[in-house]
């Protein structure tokens, strides 16, 4: 009971007892007054009790960019249930389809190819921009008390991600938020392998407001977002003469690198507003800035072998520090609106870009002029059609189409674009190359078909994918453009059981096939799985929630990209086989009211086949370790 109701019902019986004195009953007349009195302490109990359990999960709302922007649907809840909580690592959230330097926070790239989804160009440094939150990943609350969350998650081996966001409401139009995330983990192999090395340190805030008047005629989203990524590399474990696997996985073993760290720092300015005439007529504008800085720092005379991994610098023998700076910005504006069922949307963008390298005094400029249009029309029963297409100046272009069904989804993407600044012209310490490629080209087709039981749910589906002009890094580790196409086909398909009522299995397959002349390019596993069998279920009124089970990965031997920490990029090499093998993990994940929990044996299977996993050539898989974590709402 809140201070202010008892207050007053303290004043109510006090002033009951006073007519009682005043007016004296007895008999009937006064066990009938007794009992109203008792009547009226009930309901005014129970409507304490109501009030303190407005504000909840139920209370809050929020909203995303692409939904304003696109006219998706109204405002959505906030995900409370405790399913998929220990799924707390990118590789997990990423499906296991990501690979990775065998640590949370480490390089990555994705395992299957996928059409790029900028044409403009780029600066090539990507592979942490999964860490990195882009303007559609952004969340506007309407709070109606003050939000926020602490997420906390603790693994062994030094492994930790915090995350804790706030909003609140400064008025009924207009929300203020904030949020901090770091990601901490530990070397997990090494001659310096002792709780406290680093491998990966991130730290990331950011700050966000939604704006809109009565009836929603004027809309403002912003944020500004600032994230320092920091990777102390190994370069992996450094073999030595008639190594067998057993050995790679034995204390001690020797890292390649000790004083080298890659780290990306990033600053992000965004803005998006609109104006509705009519329905049938809005106007918007949308403005994005975006500072990028690249280092590959030595902070020590480089060893032999240090050398013999990193080769020979050409300008600093001693210590170096590679930069590479890009600043980009654009202006878009355009006219959207709903025609009945015809959602239509037509813009203009012009994008500025900057690069400059630490060892070059040339500075890369040059200027974009995009022009687009996206178009959406919804039939019944939840089907919609959407078309969209962006236009380059330069002959450059994104074309996509898309028909989605509750039963039946098929899509296309196709996409010219430029090479990026990096492997069209580098200058640094240990890489330095010119030249000029012409613009890739690439298309996707996806699809797939959903059958239902009170048993089984079946969905087969298929992704097709041709590339042209590829451009990807050698053996050599320098960039080179394909002489033709490749063509990768991906079937595959999701099967979930539920065999007893509270048991499930959900499943997904993908097979892999690459042909065509530039297919030795593109190296994947011919198959790959996802399997979770688990038991779930709500206990006390949907009070508590369990989900206990298995979380199992497996993917097929295949020859996969090794990583030039120098450059931040993948490429090709053909000696290191990164064979198959089964990783599962043990969880239990629950829910009591707005707190979560999950405890989780990551790799629980270590040492019973084999003592370990690469995920990378020479960078072996997370080591079985405990890992706990919490999620944690209020809502006042």
């Amino acid at each position: 009971m809140s201070r202010l109701a008892l207050f007053f019902l303290i004043i109510l019986v006090g002033s009951s007892s006073l007519k009682a004195q005043e007016t004296p009953l007895v008999g009937d007349e006064a066990e009938q007054e007794i009992d109203e009195a008792k009547q009226e302490m009930k309901k005014r109990f129970m409507l304490d009790d109501s009030t303190r359990q407005i504000y909840g999960p139920h209370s809050l709302r929020f909203t995303t960019q692409d939904n304003i922007k696109y006219h998706q649907g109204g405002s959505m809840s906030i995900d409370t249930s405790a399913s998929n909580l220990h799924r707390f690592t990118f590789m997990h959230q990423y499906e296991n389809k990501i690979q990775n330097l065998g640590n949370n926070g480490t390089a990555a790239k994705p395992i299957f190819y996928h059409p790029p989804d900028q044409i403009g160009v780029s600066s090539g440094f990507n592979a942490y921009d999964i860490y990195f939150k882009n303007p559609s990943q952004f969340k506007y609350y309407d709070t109606k008390s003050p939000y926020s969350k602490l997420q906390l998650v603790v693994g062994e081996r030094g492994r930790s991600l915090v995350h804790v966001p706030y909003s609140r409401n400064v008025t009924k139009n207009w929300n203020i938020g904030a949020s901090f995330r770091s990601i901490i983990s530990d070397k997990q192999f090494g001659q310096a392998f002792t709780p406290g090395d680093r491998n990966v340190v991130s730290y990331a805030y950011d700050f966000f407001t939604h704006f809109k008047t009565n009836h929603e005629k004027y809309q403002l989203l912003a944020h500004f977002f600032r994230m320092h990524h920091r990777v102390r590399e190994t370069g992996g474990i450094q073999p030595k003469a008639n190594y067998t696997l057993k050995d790679f996985f034995q204390a001690p073993v020797i890292t390649n690198l000790k004083n080298v760290r890659s780290r990306e720092l990033r600053q992000h300015y965004h803005t998006y507003q609109q104006f509705a005439f009519v329905k049938q007529l809005q106007v918007y504008h949308e403005f994005d800035w975006v500072n990028k800085s690249n280092y590959f720092e030595v902070e020590a005379t480089p060893s032999p072998s240090e050398l013999n991994f990193l080769g020979n610098p050409s300008i600093r023998p001693d210590a170096t520090q590679d930069k590479t700076f890009m600043r980009s910005f654009w202006n878009e504006v355009g006219c959207k609106g709903d025609l009945a069922k015809l959602f239509y949307l037509f813009y203009y963008r012009r994008r500025d870009v900057n690069l400059s390298y630490k060892y070059s005094d040339d500075i890369n400029h040059l200027v974009e002029h995009y022009v687009g249009i996206q178009t959406r029309y919804t039939f019944k029963e939840h089907r919609a059609f959407n078309l969209s297409g962006t236009y380059l100046d330069g002959g450059l272009y994104k074309v996509e189409a898309a028909y989605k069904s509750p039963i039946f989804d098929l899509s296309y993407e196709g996409v010219k674009y430029k090479p990026s600044f990096l492997v069209q012209n580098y200058q640094s310490d240990y890489r330095a190359w010119n030249n000029n490629f012409e613009s890739p080209t690439a298309f996707q087709v996806n699809g797939g078909v959903s059958f239902g039981w009170p048993f089984l749910a079946l969905r087969p589906h298929a992704t097709l994918v041709n590339v042209s002009k590829h451009i990807y890094f050698n053996q050599q580790k320098m960039p080179t453009q394909a002489g033709a196409n490749a063509t990768i086909i991906l079937p595959g398909i999701d099967v979930n059981l539920t065999p007893w009522k509270h048991v499930h299995a959900d499943n997904n397959f993908v097979f892999a096939d690459v042909q065509g002349p530039a297919a030795d390019v593109f190296r994947v596993p011919e198959f790959l799985l996802n399997s979770k069998v688990y038991y779930e279920n709500t206990f006390f009124k949907d009070k508590l929630e369990l989900e206990a089970g298995l979380d199992m990965h497996f993917k097929s031997a295949y020859l996969a990209d090794n990583y030039d920490p120098v450059t931040q990029q993948f490429f090709l090499q053909d000696n290191f086989w990164v064979h198959d093998y089964l990783v599962a993990d043990l969880f239990l994940n629950f829910r009591i009211k707005n707190f979560k929990m999950f405890l989780k044996t990551t790799h629980i299977n270590q040492g019973w086949f084999r003592p370990g996993y690469f995920v990378t050539p020479l960078y072996p898989g997370q080591r079985s370790s405990f890992d706990l974590g919490i999620s944690w709402a209020f809502f006042d």
